[in-house]
């Protein structure tokens, strides 16, 4: 089992990047690329200054009281205690981070007196690491803050071995109420206290991302060469998706406390839906050049448009610092110069009779509208700090904030059974760090905690993921037993190793979110340090702890890949099929939208759909890193996440111009015809599911002719190539801009069709596959 398990793991660090073993042919470039790309992030986030600072300021002022008052293994306990707080913020409104780090800093002191009970036995260590490991997974489920802290209160439990002294335990659990307090002073005493502060912060990151995806506009965009591939565009799409999915939530969070709505709120509502509004008009608007950017009279004004997008992210990125600093003037001139040039390149070659005169008008109308948005969004973020603001209030605002649909403890409650694939990890995961705790204890390892505590941070619920992780881990823990090796050779006066200390917590907190390799890095040496300082050691005992990572790594690979397997080729299907099912919720919002029926703010819809799809993507990334033959047809897969992807961006253009016509849906026909799209997601949902047929749902050869019909419009090419005149030119170029959208979601579903298909064989022909997407709890 053994060679297997080696034959798989190696072979795994050759899978994701096996194009590139292939073009280079050499194995060692290919293996270090696959390196590479295990330390790389799929959404690396941001420095954070402001956490840097706190954790320095936080973890540094124990250790040096300890210092001062000669009880310094004291001081770095309650320098621990305020690090295991202060690791839980997962950030939110102040409330909920309020409420979070309460819970939390409660939580660590139940972990540490449960600690005083493991440490009286070799028995106790491993059955309460079992118990504590297990109950912490489990009720992680409950969310991002349950999660955090139980993964903390963990890593307290299996260190309680050098954490805990018997003789000391009620000098020293008081001690690490005082960090409790200590941390909590730091994130919400010191923290601004006007509410809003954190939803600024959250702003500035969504325009940030606004820009991202301004830069990103053009990568891969068609050309008289080649055609579109959207999978950058898309990637940048997808985090700027999601970093808005926070300013929503606090927002939410905030209103949700309060008797009614205020002037702020409704102008950081106004201003959290204007960047959603112009995220999709840049969508609708790459949707255009997917069509006219193989054209070759689209060549001369190409060049234009990039320069128009360049201002546009760099205005983006202007907005972001105003943001921060709760607005400053933002001027939109540079960017309204552009669209000017734009214009001009547009109507110098446009004719009467021109072939291409309808794709210039919807491209110019669509990149005017852009801009309106964009000139509206500066305005908000230039008046922010004004007393009389002139922001239009968003139509969202009569809905009032989203109901909330979460319930924490029906979320555990629901996952208590082997048919859960979050109680399998729960148990996973206390097993594998049981055995640790075992091989620990039972040979009497120096430094031997770091197994379990190893097994604990990086065993994931998916192989992949495991993979990656432990890849990281040992990465960081080998160069920072090496930073760490060499300070304590170089520095033997305590008070610089407390400064060595001080400046790894600003850079173990500012790296924490950006990426994990880099954050191993910092805290491997830090912890290191401070337990140097509390009770010192040789060099030789901090090479031993990269040997007790590795060990603890490979253990929780193993684990991974014998304890209640879960890949990702059993878990995606899930996920495609819950994009398909959110993209006909969006088709059925758009058709009540069309039909002034609203009950919900179509923009929710749009939300769930990016968020759904960006969710499959991100499973498409981690099937990647499986072993090869674990990960079925790794191109159907693939093609079904890209045509979810193209169907979400078809869906948006069309509710793009719910923003700026008039437009209603009258025709009954039609009406059913969009039924008959959003049923057709449905079933392809439920086949994927279920394993069943999905070429069985309504066919839809005859769907181009009587869309063509309901809409009494041809569709563009046809029009361009008969001259057809017509009576209303600017609502007849609207209806055959809407047919072109809605004919390209139905091409887009017969192509997911045919894909999804090979897929459901793909996994039938493979004997041991299980029902796991017939759990209802995850």
């Amino acid at each position: 089992m053994w060679n297997l398990f080696i034959g798989q793991a190696v072979s795994l660090s050759f899978c994701s990047q096996v194009t590139f073993s292939v073009m280079s042919g050499s194995k060692w470039q290919g293996a270090w690329r696959a390196f590479v790309s295990l330390h790389s992030e799929p959404n690396e986030g941001d420095f954070d200054w402001a956490q840097g600072l706190r954790g320095a300021v936080g973890i540094s002022i124990p250790a040096t009281a300890g210092l001062l008052a000669g009880h310094l293994p004291w001081g770095i306990l309650c320098a621990f205690a305020t690090l295991w707080v202060l690791s839980c913020d997962v950030g939110g409104a102040y409330r909920q981070k309020a409420i979070a780090l309460a819970g939390s800093g409660l939580t660590v002191l139940v972990a540490y007196v449960f600690a005083g009970w493991m440490v009286q036995s070799v028995a106790n260590y491993i059955i309460g690491t079992f118990v504590w490991v297990f109950a912490a997974a489990l009720i992680g489920v409950g969310g991002n803050a349950a999660a955090q802290a139980g993964l903390v209160s963990s890593t307290v439990v299996v260190t309680s071995v050098v954490l805990v002294v018997p003789s000391e335990f009620w000098i020293r659990l008081p001690l690490c109420l005082v960090a409790v307090w200590w941390a909590l002073l730091l994130s919400l005493a010191l923290w601004p206290l006007r509410p809003y502060s954190p939803l600024f912060q959250a702003l500035s990151a969504s325009c940030t991302k606004l820009a991202d995806l301004a830069e990103a506009f053009w990568s891969g965009a068609p050309t008289t060469e080649r055609a579109a591939t959207n999978l950058e565009f898309a990637v940048a799409y997808d985090g700027f998706i999601k970093s808005l999915e926070d300013p929503r939530n606090i927002w939410g969070a905030v209103r949700a406390g309060r008797a009614g709505p205020t002037l702020r709120s409704m102008q950081l509502l106004a201003l959290i839906e204007q960047l959603d509004d112009v995220a999709r008009t840049v969508v609708a608007l790459r949707e255009i050049i997917n069509l006219v950017g193989k054209e070759k009279w689209f060549n001369e004004v190409r060049e234009s448009y990039m320069d128009m997008t360049r201002s546009l992210s760099q205005l983006g990125r202007e907005m972001a610092a105003a943001v921060a600093v709760r607005g400053k003037n933002v001027d939109p001139a540079g960017l309204r110069s552009a669209f000017q040039k734009v214009r001009s390149t547009l109507a110098a070659e446009s004719q009467e009779h021109s072939p291409s005169l309808l794709q210039r008008k919807e491209l110019e109308r669509t990149t005017k509208h852009l801009i309106e948005q964009v000139s509206d969004l500066a305005e908000t973020v230039s008046e922010l700090k004004s007393g009389h603001p002139h922001f239009r209030v968003p139509p969202e605002a009569r809905f009032g904030p989203r109901p909330k649909r979460f319930d924490p403890i029906a979320e555990i409650r629901n996952n208590l059974s082997l048919r859960s694939s979050s109680f399998r990890h729960a148990l996973r995961l206390g097993v594998a760090s049981a055995v640790g705790s075992l091989m620990a204890s039972g040979f009497h390892l120096v430094r031997g905690y770091w197994i379990p505590m190893t097994v604990v941070l990086v065993l994931k619920p998916n192989f992949g993921g495991t993979l990656q992780r432990s890849v990281q881990r040992i990465t960081g823990t080998v160069l920072g037993a090496l930073i760490a090796a060499i300070l304590l050779l170089v520095l033997k006066n305590p008070w610089l190793l407390l400064a060595a200390v001080a400046a790894l917590a600003f850079a173990t907190f500012s790296l924490r979110n950006r990426n994990y390799g880099l954050f191993a890095l910092a805290l491997t040496p830090m912890i290191m340090l401070m337990l140097d300082l509390a009770r010192p050691v040789t060099v030789t005992d901090s090479f031993l702890r990269i040997l007790h990572t590795i060990i603890g790594s490979l253990l929780a690979l193993l684990s991974g890949y014998l304890l209640f397997p879960m890949w990702e080729r059993h878990r995606l299907p899930l996920h495609i099929a819950e994009a398909l099912q959110a993209d006909a919720a969006f088709l059925r919002a758009l058709r009540d939208a069309l039909r002034g029926q609203e009950e919900r703010p179509m923009s929710e819809f749009r939300r769930d759909a990016a968020v759904a799809v960006s969710n499959a993507a991100t499973a498409g990334q981690r099937l990647l890193t499986e072993p090869p033959n674990r990960r079925g047809d790794v191109e159907a897969a693939a093609a079904a996440i890209n045509y979810c992807r193209r169907i979400l961006y078809a869906l948006a253009a069309i509710s793009e111009y719910l923003t700026r016509e008039s437009i209603r849906l009258e025709s009954d026909d039609l009406t059913k015809l969009i039924d008959d799209l959003a049923r057709a997601f449905e079933h392809l949902a439920t086949s994927i599911q279920l394993g069943g047929d999905a070429r069985q749902f309504p066919d839809f050869s005859e769907f181009s002719l009587r869309l063509e019909n309901a809409l009494h419009a041809s569709p563009l090419e046809m029009r361009e190539a008969a001259n057809l005149p017509v009576e209303n030119p600017k609502s007849d170029e609207v209806q055959a801009w809407l047919f072109y959208h809605l004919k390209n979601v139905s091409d887009l579903t017969l192509a997911i069709r045919e894909v999804l298909s090979r897929l459901v064989e793909s996994e039938a022909r493979i004997p041991e596959r299980k029902k796991a997407v017939l759990e209802t709890p995850q």
